[in-house]
Parts: structure tokens; sequence; C-alpha cells
């Protein structure tokens, strides 16, 4: 039965991963589903699975780590009202905001 629950929900993943458009999310759901056929097949004793979601994990790893931004890509800290917090700097129309929250950004 826990078995079976496995195996559906880990289909279940991987017909949410096809249906997501953001590439995250996507990537995200492919990791999920990874995880829950490699738990099905070690249960079930498929060993063709297992050895397909093996190497898909992996793949799957680091394909989302270039989709998680870093401190290098466009992110930086600023101060507001004397505490600092991460932002990420987003250019739309060469505007660049001025203030954050009504307070004025200080580099």
């Amino acid at each position: 039965m826990l078995i079976d629950a496995l195996g559906v929900a880990a289909g279940v993943a991987v017909i949410a991963t096809f249906y997501s458009v953001a590439p995250l999310k996507a990537r995200l759901l492919a990791l999920l589903s990874n995880v829950l056929f490699l738990a099905y097949a070690i249960f079930a004793g498929l060993w063709p699975v297992i050895l397909l979601h093996g190497l898909l994990l992996p793949i799957n790893l680091y394909r989302l780590r270039g989709l998680v931004p870093t401190r290098a890509a466009g992110h930086s800290t600023i101060t507001v009202g004397g505490g600092t917090a991460p932002v990420s700097v987003l250019r739309l129309g060469g505007a660049c905001p001025r203030t954050l929250m009504g307070q004025p950004l200080k580099a």
C-alpha cells in the first residue's frame, strides 16, 4: 500500500513537472519526482527505475544550481533605516528606484 502510494505520488510529481512553466518550480518538482521514484523503486526492487532516477537526480541538482541566483549575479546589500537587507537589482526600462518602502537608498 505504501509502495503504491509512493509510485502514485511520484507520477503526480512528474505530471506537475511537465505542467509547470516556471523553470525553477519545474526543476524542484523534477527533484521531488526523482526522490519519490527512488523510494518507490527501492521498496519495490525495480533496478532500472533506481538506475534512471539515480542518474537524473544529480543532473537535476546541477541544473537547479544554474537557476538559483547568487550574490554575484546582481545581488547586493543596501542600508535602509539603519539596517541592511539583501536585494536584487532589477532594472525595468532603464529606471532605477531611488527609494525602498519610502526610505532613501544608501549604497
